[in-house]
């Protein structure tokens, strides 16, 4: 992850109550998890890990990274490498010069452990829908909170939150450049059942599920992707100190925000 430009976000937490301003922390990155990576862009599959550990919601983070396109051959080492990880309370994220992919990282309160290789279609049959019990999310704050330290470049960002397999929410934002500190709030996350890609205010794509989106004092998963479609083909170092939530809405317009982000930076070399 040398030479890259780096880019730092942190989503912030913060709130167990509007009177005690108490900091509500979804996951600290306290508990490391070795970095995956994935060079092969011609077997369909990518690579997850699974950790478990205090700090965590739910008490377990999984991570999911995969090639899945980029210009040489599968093994040319790290500028063909799509990796991630959590080190030092940070969970960082890159795609290598001559790479194309994506990632995932989970909270479900999946125990389960060990680093696997498997397609994103069965990555995404494992998530545990219910495993984080109903957890009461609303109770903690009305909003995410992102502070955006330094990004020169935009990327896509996906939000993804269940309280059932049929009541769910997805919301697709798109990283902006620039600093700052933007909110993207619960209300955002509402609608009807059965939306894909409804574009709101802000720019950002909100898709529900066939019972409805979801319902966060009863929050069953939650999950955050990166360059979901594999659309963007710009090499990404992002890095994030803290996810939580805070109290007190903001305006949407904040987040042309996109944010959602993380953090993100770009490779300035050109590829030969």
């Amino acid at each position: 992850m040398s030479k890259f430009n780096k880019l730092a976000v942190v989503l912030a937490a913060a709130v167990a109550s509007f009177a005690a301003h108490a900091e509500f922390t979804i996951d600290d990155f306290s508990v490391n998890q070795t970095e995956i990576s994935d060079q092969n862009k011609s077997d369909g599959l990518g690579v997850y890990s699974t950790v478990t550990g205090a700090g965590i919601l739910g008490g377990s983070r999984s991570l999911y990274v995969e090639r899945t396109g980029g210009i040489g051959g599968d093994n040319a080492g790290v500028n063909s490498a799509i990796s991630a990880g959590v080190d030092g309370g940070t969970y960082g994220y890159s795609t290598g010069s001559k790479a194309v992919g994506l990632s995932y990282i989970r909270w479900d309160g999946s125990a389960a452990a060990g680093a696997t290789a498997i397609s994103e279609a069965n990555y995404k049959s494992q998530l545990q829908v219910n495993g984080l019990g109903g957890f009461n999310l609303a109770a903690q704050g009305v909003q995410f909170k992102i502070s955006v330290i330094d990004s020169d470049l935009g990327f896509p960002f996906t939000i993804q939150a269940f309280t059932s397999a049929t009541q769910w929410s997805s919301l697709t934002l798109f990283a902006s450049m620039g600093t700052g500190t933007y909110t993207i709030t619960f209300a955002d996350f509402i609608g009807a059942a059965g939306l894909t890609n409804q574009v709101l205010p802000t720019g950002a794509l909100l898709s529900t599920g066939t019972g409805g989106s979801v319902d966060f004092s009863s929050l069953g998963a939650l999950q955050a992707i990166v360059n979901p479609t594999s659309a963007f083909k710009g090499q990404i170092d992002l890095q994030i100190d803290a996810a939580g939530t805070v109290p007190e809405p903001a305006s949407l317009a904040l987040v042309g925000l996109a944010l959602v982000g993380l953090g993100v930076a770009r490779r300035q070399k050109a590829a030969k």
